[in-house]
């Protein structure tokens, strides 16, 4: 589970550096208003991701003990650390984002698809990859476990239940402004 969000921070560097390379070649400068946008969709897309994480931490004890009785020292805390400051931080920010936002700005729904598509593509992803392997971890938990005690699917199945629906979430979101665009 960790290691999808290795990949996010530089995703995402990246991407605005290319879209600040792009937008200069067009000779089309910033404002301030415009940066303090990309903050606010930059800083939301961190802090959802680590409310996800906090939520897998928080399903994967539940599930560890219904299974097994895991240890819940280690990942309660953890849980309610990731789950609360990416709550805090991201409820300021979409309360910041939405004080100062101007909808029609052509700037401002550039930046919201490109938020939609980075966070559609990060679920769909890690949803895609973990579906099919929580499904082989409970299969092979019921059916083929030879060790003893057998290993709980806790792990797959947490991250699965997670990343699915923020997968459908954020499908659902760019569908509905994909039919804005269009209107």
């Amino acid at each position: 589970m960790v290691w999808s969000l290795g990949w996010i921070v530089p995703i995402l560097i990246i991407a605005a550096v290319v879209y600040l390379i792009v937008r200069s070649r067009r000779e089309e400068g910033f404002n301030v208003y415009q940066v303090l946008m990309a903050y606010f969709y930059f800083v939301t897309a961190a802090s959802v991701i680590a409310m996800a994480v906090g939520m897998v931490y928080f399903i994967k004890v539940a599930i560890s003990q219904a299974f097994d009785g895991g240890e819940i020292a280690r990942n309660v805390p953890l849980a309610s650390a990731l789950l609360g400051t990416g709550l805090v931080i991201c409820v300021l920010h979409v309360y910041g984002r939405r004080t100062v936002e101007k909808r029609e700005e052509k700037a401002t729904a550039t930046l919201r698809r490109i938020y939609l598509f980075f966070m559609l593509g990060t679920f769909s992803l890690t949803g895609l990859i973990s579906l099919p392997l929580a499904i082989y971890r409970i299969l092979r938990y019921y059916i083929v476990e030879y060790s003893y005690p057998p290993k709980a699917p806790s792990t797959e199945l947490a991250v699965a239940i997670v990343f699915v629906p923020l997968w459908a979430y954020f499908m659902f979101r760019v569908f509905r402004e994909m039919r804005r665009k269009e209107c």
